[in-house]
């Protein structure tokens, strides 16, 4: 199916039409330190993994008079020290070593000036404003803290002279290509749904993205949740003149859960031939476990800079972030394999910190070294990641806190 995808987006260059192509390839290394609370010996214990991970983005796009086709290809492979898979904080099973999926494939229709209606794959990762971290490249819809998700949609766009509306209806159900197993396959099996509305406002220097959708979950087709998250986000782009960017993020989150019918599925995936006995082991930990029907309420905030600056005939920049948490905050953050930071993703607790040094070599090469510190110190409770409860109380122990460290080489062509 993937080949055939392939042929058919390259046969659009011999139609009469505009026809370009693009991407980046990212390579490079890094290294992760957590801090570990093991529950059986009711200590801290210290663990690190050496990372390598190279990934491409093939762009390809086509416009003929009223109708746009855009598709982003992706691919990456990675390997570890230790042999080991990756295996992020908040997934059940660990991130395949290689693959290949799409992060955008969608066609539009331009019905008047203002007015266009589409369909297809639609990312909403790599958003505002996470193009002050690299070479001003930025390719999704919306906020990256608030969702970070690709979905395949129905959507519709209303243009004016300095804004962008942008509607859609969209499933994180792989429907027509492969997206990514960047989210756990049990959200992704039928029945979940996200209603989203972007607006984007430009204003001389000033950028002003405001974002609302509503969530609905499923857990193997078995409700889960609902939830609101809504925010904005403000840049101010003085980076020509000055040098300087700078920029904020707040959001807000309604987590309204609902997962008595998943809970035999849960424990299926959590427990697997232990399932049976779910219920017996969560009367042993019971402030791990969350079946409740009830409502959570949460926010966070993001405040970032960036300075562009020139050391003899030689390019750089520095950027930073400050990752906030608030109460019982969710989102459509999951965090990925392909952004080359994870500091917003929606189950860190507390605070998250990132660093990031960038060299402009030429116009299509760039080097990059960054940090992150996060803190996690709560997990979310079996049922209700919304839900936390301490580290040292949590029935599986895990992360409390990461430092993330990335040297990263980028070629644009």
């Amino acid at each position: 199916m993937k080949k055939i995808i392939i042929l058919a987006l390259l046969s659009l260059s011999l139609i009469a039409g505009d026809f370009s192509y693009g991407g980046t390839l990212n390579t490079g290394g890094g290294k992760v330190q957590a801090d570990v609370f093991n529950p059986k010996t009711q200590s801290y214990e210290k663990r690190s993994e050496n990372i390598h991970l190279t990934n491409i983005q093939l762009n390809l796009d086509y416009e003929n008079e009223d109708f746009y086709v855009q598709t982003s290809l992706y691919g990456y492979v990675y390997h570890t020290k230790s042999g080991d898979p990756l295996k992020f904080i908040n997934y059940y099973e660990p991130v395949e070593k290689q693959d290949i999926f799409f992060r955008s494939l969608y066609i539009s229709y331009k019905a008047t000036d203002e007015i266009s209606i589409g369909a297809g794959v639609l990312p909403l990762s790599n958003s505002t404003p996470t193009k002050y971290n690299n070479d001003y490249i930025q390719d999704g819809e919306g906020i990256y803290m608030l969702n970070d998700s690709v979905l395949t949609s129905v959507f519709a766009t209303y243009k004016t002279e300095n804004s962008r509306t942008i509607l859609l209806l969209g499933t994180i159900d792989p429907l027509l290509v492969p997206t990514g197993n960047y989210i756990d396959e049990t959200l992704r099996q039928g029945g979940s749904y996200s209603i989203v509305l972007v607006n984007k406002l430009q204003m001389d220097k000033f950028e002003l993205t405001t974002q609302v959708s509503f969530n609905h979950m499923e857990f193997e087709q078995k409700n889960l949740s609902d939830a609101w998250v809504s925010g904005m986000a403000l840049v101010y782009d003085d980076s020509e003149d000055s040098g300087w960017s700078v920029y904020g993020v707040a959001g807000f989150s309604v987590y309204n859960n609902d997962n008595a019918d998943s809970k035999s599925a849960i424990y299926d995936k959590v427990f697997k031939e232990k399932a049976p006995a779910g219920d017996y082991i969560a009367s042993l930990y019971p402030n791990s476990f969350n079946f409740e029907k009830k409502t959570y309420y949460g926010g966070a905030s993001l405040l970032g800079a960036r300075k562009d600056f020139s050391i003899g005939k030689q390019d750089f920049f520095v950027s930073g972030e400050w990752f906030h948490v608030y109460g019982d905050w969710i989102s459509g953050n999951h965090g990925n394999i392909y952004m080359e930071q994870n500091n917003q993703t929606f189950n860190i607790r507390d605070n998250s910190y990132f660093l990031n040094l960038g060299y402009l070599i030429t116009n299509n090469f760039m080097f990059r070294i960054s940090t992150t510190y996060l803190e996690y110190e709560e997990q979310g409770k079996i049922g209700n990641l919304a839900d936390t409860v301490p580290t040292e109380e949590f029935i599986g122990g895990g992360i409390n806190s990461q430092v993330v460290t990335r040297v990263v080489f980028t070629y644009k062509f």
